[in-house]
């Protein structure tokens, strides 16, 4: 018996060329906590006739390979999952590449893989689809990224992969430039920016799911800022501007930009949301509290489609040429 430890392990991932057609990993990811990309079953247990007053009998109904893990946002492991979350890249450039990623439909299907190297254990799982991406930053603070899948069906492989990592350093909080509530803002000190495609699968006639429909693209945004005594926030939101309740709906842009480097190694991520796109759903009030402490807000945000313009567009430089979708 030996006692192994979780450390040498790896996940990797790569979009597939079709359904059915699982692709070998060469994008590995530097996870920040445990990766939970257990499958799942479900098996009936049930009584039958002349099997007495018992559960008697037992059937496998459905075997699932769904997932979820954390890392850090780096600049081309972050590009290749929006991509897959979002569904459209237009790459342009030449060192670095700029990848201009927007929603489209239908969004490709993707291999994870995990492994653990001392027990020679890795499962592959084909036929999946990125269904949730949170983004979140905080002051001083790496962003980070968490990535929720739903896979199809998975594979026991005979052997582990050769995982090889990105070199380029994750995005940092102080990369980034803010425009909010018509301007650059500085007192802005954490977010996080929700994207679910709320996929849903369906099985026919395997006991894994065949296919993995796209939902709706939902988006959500939290911030948090420093209270200013001249910030007029509350009463637009709440007032539409003036001092009484209004049916009047407060909408905004913005836009997060985190750039490192110069020239043929600057880095990018950024994330716009056009002018109306942005629904402000409410804000935490200044309120009076009996201790001395600093007075912040909490902005929540929805997102729609404005006519003329894209949801959401996320723009990532990078060192990669290749076409993420």
């Amino acid at each position: 018996m030996a006692l192994n430890t979780k450390y040498n392990g790896y996940v990797g991932f790569l979009k597939q060329a079709a359904l059915g057609t699982p692709a070998v990993s060469t994008q590995f990811v530097k996870f920040l906590a445990d990766v939970d990309m257990d499958p799942s079953q479900t098996i009936a247990t049930y009584p039958v006739g002349g099997g007495g007053f018992y559960n008697s009998k037992a059937a496998k109904e459905l075997h699932e390979h769904n997932g979820k893990f954390s890392l850090e946002m780096e600049p081309q492991v972050g590009a290749m999952l929006f991509a897959y979350a979002l569904g459209a890249d237009a790459k342009s450039g030449a060192g670095p590449y700029t990848h201009v990623l927007t929603p489209a439909r239908p969004l490709p299907y993707v291999t994870f893989e995990r492994g653990l190297k001392t027990d020679i254990l890795a499962e592959r799982i084909q036929d999946c689809k990125v269904n949730h991406l949170a983004i979140a930053g905080d002051a001083g603070k790496r962003v980070t990224l968490d990535v929720d899948f739903m896979g199809c069906r998975a594979v026991l492989q005979a052997s582990t992969l050769s995982d090889t990592y990105e070199t380029d350093r994750a995005f940092v909080f102080m990369d980034g430039t803010f425009t909010i509530f018509g301007g650059a803002f500085t007192r802005i000190q954490s977010f996080k920016l929700d994207l679910n495609n709320n996929c849903k699968a369906e099985q026919t006639v395997e006991v894994y799911p065949s296919y993995i429909t796209d939902g709706e693209l939902a988006v959500t945004l939290n911030f948090e800022i420093i209270y200013d005594s001249a910030d007029t926030n509350i009463a637009d939101i709440f007032y539409g501007g003036g001092t009484t309740a209004a049916e009047a709906v407060a909408t905004g842009a913005i836009t997060m930009d985190f750039v490192y480097g110069t020239g043929a190694d600057e880095r990018e991520f950024k994330f716009e949301i056009p002018s109306g796109g942005l629904v402000y759903q409410g804000i935490t009030t200044a309120a009076p509290g009996p201790k001395p402490d600093t007075l912040k807000q909490t902005i929540s945000c929805d997102v729609i489609k404005v006519s003329g313009s894209e949801l959401i567009t996320v723009t990532f430089e990078d060192n990669n040429d290749v076409d993420y979708v």
